[in-house]
């Protein structure tokens, strides 16, 4: 039985959008860093650069390295940091 918004019962239609929806997921990729990777990404960025990663961007970057090797890209990327290393003082140390 065809419900009035198009959908089987118990069954959804697979719409344009939801194609599309499906099709973009692929684009994305996301993984997760360990405490010590994060840790060792904030020493060794501050070592290359003099920048002091907070904790949470230092695992955006051990992510990003590891897809760019994973798909071996060169690429740039981007990553939007909004927390401060300042905030998270102790955490930013640890690997030093």
């Amino acid at each position: 039985m065809q419900e009035a918004d198009g959908r089987t019962e118990g069954k959804r239609k697979n719409t344009g959008s939801q194609r599309l929806w499906r099709r973009s997921l692929r684009t994305f990729y996301s993984g997760y860093g360990k405490e010590a990777e994060g840790s060792q990404s904030i020493f060794q960025t501050y070592k290359e650069t003099g920048y002091v990663l907070d904790p949470h961007t230092a695992v955006a970057k051990v992510v990003a390295d590891r897809y760019a090797y994973e798909q071996g890209r060169r690429d740039k990327c981007l990553v939007v940091s909004t927390a401060s290393p300042y905030k998270f003082s102790p955490d930013c140390f640890k690997g030093f």
